[in-house]
């Protein structure tokens, strides 16, 4: 996958989730909040599902691994780990 060429050169890539809207779900009635915060699914989109699918997917993964703190990007100002790549001797910084 070719990304775009200024996703290419640049060195710091900022990229924007928002939490899934917050609907009550049948099937999940019966779960207290706790057993749901751990079943968190990552869902990326657009751009960001771009960039993921062509690192190898660092960007999933560290949302899971952070998904009971981070919560999707459901708290405003949240933020994940710098995430830094090193591919053809550049460095990038995702935030």
């Amino acid at each position: 996958m070719k990304l775009d060429e200024s996703l290419e050169d640049a060195n710091l890539i900022i990229l924007s989730v928002h939490a899934p809207d917050k609907t009550e779900d049948k099937e999940g009635e019966g779960k207290d909040n706790k057993e749901k915060e751990d079943e968190a699914i990552v869902v990326l989109l657009g751009v960001v599902k771009e960039i993921d699918m062509h690192l190898g997917g660092p960007i999933r993964i560290l949302m899971s691994e952070n998904a009971k703190t981070f919560k999707n990007g459901a708290k405003l100002g949240s933020s994940l780990s710098i995430l830094r790549v090193v591919q053809n001797d550049k460095v990038r910084n995702h935030i």
